[in-house]
């Protein structure tokens, strides 16, 4: 394949005049702004070639060993896949047989596809193409072969009853982007992947090989893994060599000279790398892709994150710049290119789950800023760029993220990075140093290690090469949790008994105590079923999906030849469980003590009664719950609640220890599971409707910050950040007008400095107008690439479900930045 519009004849890295597109943006190059129309303009489909491929390698394999079998698929994948190169590209490769594209793993589950084949291309949360073709495919091969043969009817197989009626599409625990997609969560060691090579990690791997003896018992099983890797470390190989061969062959044939001389490049580029150790920066940046794309090729999963690009590609910058082989400004078109790339990349979700992580959204992070390991300011010339390439392109791609640091990183910096936030894209995350240095520090690393702490996914802190442990393996409805205190266990949506303990009815409670106790009690009860699902879904995992071109990210993997999967990794972290609707339980709970307890204004009938009705001919008892001072303005009695009750919740989460033994962890970010979650829970005494939207992360329920942004931060800050070592989030919506001038800049700067000294770990913006969002809605075709931030990731707007879209519009837009 070689398609795309024809590039004018010109010479490489030489940047084309255009129009400004916006304030702070430089002009991109032709080849830039052809890229990104691309992959704009570029629906998503589906890909079945790994899924064929798949199956034919597992039919022939029958028998072997899984960590063979799915090695010996991967491999097979890399031999015969579609590859191409796009015109005008110079940073070359996708993970499947075209761009914007979902990559099927029915190894995984191929029962949504079949529930979804004649509804996938319309569905409104996600939709993707499909052929008459693919559905053949899919119905007289693939789903023959895999059924009775997936992870996800293993899931469904092993768990008890109680943990169905809770867990499978109740959104109540969800665990469903782990039963039907794959873990992902985690950064490699992409320093040493470039800088060795993978025939450098394949000789890590035979000299571990070569110290082992088959018949030792304890060896054998390690001798046959180590083999696996190997397998896989050839197929990489094979795919970049292919790509070597393309380039070459296609220059050949090319007609335009400077086009010619770039393809003869790339060949050459690619012959270098993934292969051998990157020696330039292309080659760098390339061997960095080759390696993302081999990520997402063995498994369709959410954040393959990328690390500190900044401090990985610098070197090469530095060294091709010193010796005259590079100018900044083709450093700069580079960088845009790979950021493009990012941006092909598409994730296929189940329709369930696609409400819960809306926009194809893959969260590949890229970080930038921070410390080094010595704690000195790690912000360099390449910081500045990668800001400026999200500036410049505006894509959904990469998740950029940057580690802030009040003591040790400039003013250029935070001024550069308010700069971007101007622009309204949702870029980028803004992350803590100091606290995201604690988190790491709080899971076993030492000090110089936590210092190279990276973002990841939406806001989780990693640690490149020597962390392990899912994220993500749940969201607990905490909507729910309310809801089974005040109904004594009863599902207000179905009006069934669920199994969740059953106390008492609150009527009978004598204090708010008492009722604050009940709450707990059905908390823990969840968190201890959530410690249960671990304990199964890992296993089940461990033996189906070992995730082999991950571990050799890893190098402790290949020192202790266990799979990232089983533990092998340096530091194994226990998974994390995802608390989803703060602001709803804390405003809840604030709400039954003042005007049931404290004020007595409300019987526990009248407002029992209320929510039974949705508050409808009980509009007053609304209003008065409504009027209950709100977590988010900075109110001390509320605020106490929220450090309450989450102090309880990560004690409690810490009583037990996932499946590779490290303790559970906690986290306060929804993604975009605020919405479906919102979609099970009725009425609250927070004053919120029944079926609506719960509170996105740590930001107040929308509409009640009603007291400006440094309220919100101090309410924030009640909560003890380091504590939720799988990350907290706050969004935060701004009005445009408060960053017009170099005025507003500097009260954003302030803000963040602020944010820094209350020890809060994550902050980012939405700097868009809710005229503007409602526009959109109109007339969706006008706004097809207008950027928002959902949860943890920016999102196109017009993508978004209409639930979603309107979720947005209701928060609370800051008009004041003090």
């Amino acid at each position: 394949m070689y398609g795309g519009a024809r590039m004018e004849a010109r010479e490489a890295g030489t940047i084309e005049k255009k129009a400004e597109r916006t304030k702070g943006a430089t002009p991109c190059t032709l080849r830039v702004q052809q890229a990104r129309e691309r992959a704009v303009l570029t629906k998503p489909s589906i890909d079945l070639e790994r899924a064929k491929i798949f199956t034919e390698v597992f039919e022939k394999t029958e028998g072997e060993s899984m960590v063979i079998r799915r090695a010996k698929a991967f491999k097979e994948l890399c031999q015969r896949r579609t590859i191409f190169i796009q015109d005008g590209e110079l940073i070359v490769g996708t993970p499947g047989s075209s761009i914007r594209v979902g990559m099927f793993c029915p190894d995984v589950s191929w029962s949504y596809l079949d529930e979804e084949l004649d509804t996938i291309s319309t569905r409104e949360a996600d939709p993707f193409s499909i052929t008459e073709d693919q559905k053949r495919l899919f119905t007289e091969f693939i789903k023959p072969y895999w059924k009775g043969k997936s992870l996800y009817e293993a899931w469904l197989a092993r768990i008890p009853e109680d943990i169905k009626q809770l867990s499978v599409r109740t959104s109540i625990l969800d665990l469903e982007g782990k039963t039907q997609s794959g873990p992902g969560e985690f950064t490699p060691n992409l320093r040493w992947i470039i800088s060795s090579g993978i025939n450098g990690v394949r000789k890590t791997v035979e000299g571990r090989l070569a110290s082992l003896d088959a018949t030792i018992p304890e060896h054998f099983d390690k001798i046959v893994y180590l083999n696996a890797l190997l397998i896989v470390c050839d197929g990489m190989i094979v795919l970049s060599r292919r790509y070597a061969q393309l380039a070459e062959k296609m220059a050949m044939e090319e007609k335009n000279q400077p086009r010619a001389a770039e393809l003869e490049k790339i060949a050459k580029v690619c012959q270098q790398v993934l292969t051998n150790p990157a020696r330039t920066f292309w080659e760098a940046v390339q061997s960095s892709w080759f390696y993302q794309i081999c990520l997402h090729m063995e498994l369709n999963a959410p954040s393959h994150n990328v690390g500190r690009l900044d401090q990985i590609l610098y070197p090469y910058y530095k060294k091709d710049l010193e010796e005259g082989r590079l100018t900044k400004e083709e450093a700069q078109e580079i960088l845009e290119c790979l950021w493009v790339k990012y941006s092909e990349v598409c994730r296929l979700n189940s329709r369930w789950y696609a409400m819960f992580s809306a926009g194809y959204y893959p969260f590949q992070n890229v970080c930038v800023g921070g410390t080094t390991e010595r704690g000195q300011d790690a912000v360099n010339e390449l910081s500045y760029m990668m800001l400026q390439a999200s500036m410049d392109v505006r894509l959904f791609q990469p998740s950029l993220s940057v580690r802030y640091n009040k003591g040790k990183n400039p003013d250029s910096f935070l001024h550069k990075v308010c700069e971007l936030v101007e622009l309204g894209t949702g870029f980028p995350a803004i992350h803590n140093d100091e606290v995201g240095i604690k988190m790491i520090l709080g899971q076993g690393a030492t000090l110089e290690e936590a210092r190279d702490w990276n973002p990841g996914g939406c806001v989780e802190p990693g640690l490149a090469g020597k962390l392990s442990g899912w994220t993500d393996l749940l969201h607990l409805n905490m909507g729910s949790v309310v809801e089974f205190t005040l109904l004594n266990g009863i599902n207000r949506l179905t009006g069934s008994r669920l199994p969740v303990p059953q106390i008492s009815s609150p009527k009978n409670f004598k204090t708010f105590d008492e009722f604050k106790a009940a709450v707990k009690t059905q908390w823990a009860y969840l968190i201890r079923k959530s410690a249960e699902i671990d304990q199964i879904m890992v296993r089940i995992a461990q033996e189906r999906r070992p995730l082999l071109v991950a571990s050799l990210g890893h190098e402790d993997c290949i020192k202790n030849a266990k799979d990232y999967q089983w533990g092998g990794a340096k530091y194994n972290s226990g998974e994390g469980i995802i608390q989803v609707g703060i602001a709803d339980l804390i405003n809840s709970l604030m709400t039954v003590k003042k005007l049931i307890y404290d004020d007595k204004k409300l019987t526990w009938d009248e407002l029992l009664t209320a929510l039974d009705n949705d508050f409808v001919g009980y509009e007053q008892v609304q209003q008065m719950c409504l009027a209950v001072p709100k977590y988010g303005i900075d109110f001390p009695e509320v605020d106490e609640i929220a450090t309450e009750m989450f102090q309880f919740q990560t004690e409690e989460i810490r009583n037990y220890r996932g499946a590779t033994g490290g303790k559970m962890r906690s986290g306060l970010y929804p993604v975009a599971s605020n919405t479906p979650l919102g979609k099970v829970v009725g009425a609250l005494p927070s004053g919120r409707k029944a079926w609506q939207p719960l509170a996105d992360g740590l930001s107040p329920m929308q509409g009640t910050d009603v007291n400006g942004p440094t309220a919100v931060l101090k309410s924030v800050s009640k909560i003890n950040h380091e504590l939720h070592t799988v990350g907290t989030l706050l969004n935060m919506k701004l009005d445009p007008s408060l960053l017009k001038d170099e005025r507003g800049i500097r009260a954003l700067m302030a803000l963040l400095k602020s944010f820094c000294d209350l020890d809060i770990y994550h902050i980012q913006f939405n700097v868009v107008s809710a005229e503007t969002l409602r526009a959109a809605q109109k007339e969706p075709e006008k706004y097809g690439d207008l950027l928002v931030r959902v949860a943890g990731y920016s999102a196109y707007f017009v993508t978004l479900s209409k639930d979603t879209q309107n979720e947005i519009i209701s928060r609370t837009t800051q008009k004041v930045l003090v």
